[in-house]
């Protein structure tokens, strides 16, 4: 038996204990991804049909589930680890602003007033078009746009895995480090919306905190039942997470080709218009969500830490080097 028939039947072996260890641990991540969305269902039917409640719960479940039923890949793991980081993410930012970091009003308020020459947009646009006890279609359209956001993210991480799987964990690695710098944001600049700011005097024209104003009107106290079930941080607002994932999914949906991108840049449109009038961020919020969008897309485009992400993620096993050439040489 020549050297290269001895490489080709040690390839054929039965799979060492290394390789049964590697197998059971991945069953055991499945198991552990089937029993944690069973308790994220769960939590969701309990809630009640309400979309803060139920969306998020729905949604993560959804991709632990895909990950849970996924073939062996990498792939897989990266699904897994992403719904841990948004896990911690759900249970650290709500403690972010219990910190001993003042608050930050003045300089949003400051830096909206020198772009838009002493003018607040969110003070204009409410003037114009909010009606006090009314649900106007601009409301609702806007409204329905902000609350994507609870959704959005992981259902392209679904849609990525499932269509375009060497985008995955591009994709994937891109939108949770945006969720990590921003947590790192909110504990280290804690920062007041427009809402909080105008409730504090520190805006002097009356900024409506319109969302809770409409889910009341809709459906009574389940914007407070909501807001206490997954936890909330008023001063989570530098950068806004709503807009840098926002843009996150444009690129991401950009890669499809140019009427997705087009896509994605109207969602971002209308993403940044909804916060600005609905009241939960100034103009200066959002492009610094731009800007920590489009940054970490760059480093995982192109920096070499990331450069294995490029690869395609199912395909796990590793190739056998072709030997047919080497046994015609010999």
């Amino acid at each position: 038996m020549t050297e290269i028939e001895i490489v080709a039947s040690e390839a054929k072996k039965p799979a060492t204990t290394t390789m049964l260890m590697g197998s059971t641990l991945v069953l055991v991540g499945r198991a552990i991804a089937l029993v944690m969305a069973f308790f994220l269902i769960r939590a969701a039917i309990l809630a009640g049909p309400t979309v803060f409640s139920s969306a998020q719960p729905i949604a993560i479940a959804t991709l632990l589930i895909a990950a849970a039923f996924a073939r062996r890949s990498a792939a897989t793991m990266l699904a897994i680890g992403y719904v841990m980081m948004f896990l911690c993410f759900l249970l650290l930012r709500p403690i972010a602003d219990e910190t001993v970091i003042p608050v930050h009003y003045d300089f949003p308020i400051l830096a909206d007033q020198i772009m838009f020459l002493g003018a607040l947009p969110m003070v204009w646009l409410q003037d114009v078009f909010y009606v006090p006890g009314r649900i106007t279609p601009l409301d609702f359209v806007l409204s329905s746009v902000y609350v994507t956001y609870f959704v959005a993210p992981h259902l392209t991480a679904v849609i990525v895995w499932r269509t375009r799987p060497s985008l995955f964990p591009k994709a994937i690695v891109a939108i949770s480090l945006t969720f990590i710098i921003g947590l790192f944001f909110y504990f280290a600049v804690p920062t007041a919306p427009p809402w909080l700011a105008s409730d504090t005097g520190d805006i002097d024209s009356n900024v409506v905190r319109i969302l809770p104003e409409i889910i009341s009107q809709l459906a009574g106290d389940t914007y407070d039942e909501a807001s206490r079930a997954v936890g909330q941080n008023d001063v989570a607002a530098m950068p806004s997470l709503h807009t840098a994932l926002t843009c996150t999914i444009a690129l991401i949906m950009a890669s499809y080709g140019r009427a997705w991108r087009w896509v994605g840049i109207t969602y971002l449109a209308l993403m940044g218009t909804a916060l600005v009038y609905l009241g939960e961020h100034y103009v200066i919020d959002e492009i610094a969500g731009i800007a920590l969008a489009i940054g970490v897309w760059k480093l995982v485009s192109t920096h070499r830490m990331f450069a294995g992400l490029s690869r395609n993620p199912e395909s796990d096993d590793e190739k056998l080097p072709d030997v047919t050439a080497g046994s015609r040489a010999a």
